[in-house]
């Protein structure tokens, strides 16, 4: 799949480390010999039934798309109980919501980023009952809705809002 330079390096990595490391070769682009990098954290419980993959492909291009070509976001799926939480703590409005973003720009305390990492555009928070109810009443696939949630939550984390 990689170079055999790649491969030695992935064969020292633990596990874990070798399966970030794969994720971040496959999501980095190369124009005219510059690498750049997109990364994306996906954090799911094993019995949120979508693709991680699809989702990471998609992300990608979508920010490619806008120019991005670095940068770094995270996304999370969650249970119902973990996205009211979240939408109480935040927005204070008892409703969990489908999708959420935080955009780190926004945060109170800025943080100090190392010159040469990538730009965190910030975390995106999936409520997955709540898109699985959806994705049947709409009659599309699961890893459809979440794609579109996220798209969503990354417009927002770029700064696009509703009008």
């Amino acid at each position: 799949m990689f170079g055999s330079r790649i491969n030695n390096i992935l064969k020292s990595l633990s596990c874990r480390a070798r399966n970030r490391y794969a994720q971040a070769l496959q999501a980095g682009v190369s124009k005219k010999g510059k690498n750049t990098m997109i990364k994306i954290n996906i954090k799911k419980h094993s019995n949120h039934a979508f693709d991680p993959k699809i989702l990471r492909k998609k992300i990608v291009e979508f920010l490619r798309q806008e120019s991005v070509t670095e940068g770094s976001l995270t996304v999370a799926s969650v249970g119902g109980k973990k996205a009211l939480e979240i939408s109480n703590k935040y927005l204070k409005d008892g409703v969990a919501h489908n999708v959420l973003s935080f955009p780190s720009m926004e945060t109170k305390v800025p943080f100090a980023s190392p010159p040469d990492s990538p730009i965190d555009l910030g975390e995106i928070v999936i409520c997955y009952p709540i898109a699985l109810q959806e994705a049947l009443d709409e009659q599309i696939r699961i890893d459809e809705k979440v794609s579109e949630l996220v798209l969503h939550g990354v417009e927002h984390l770029m700064g696009h809002h509703h009008t």
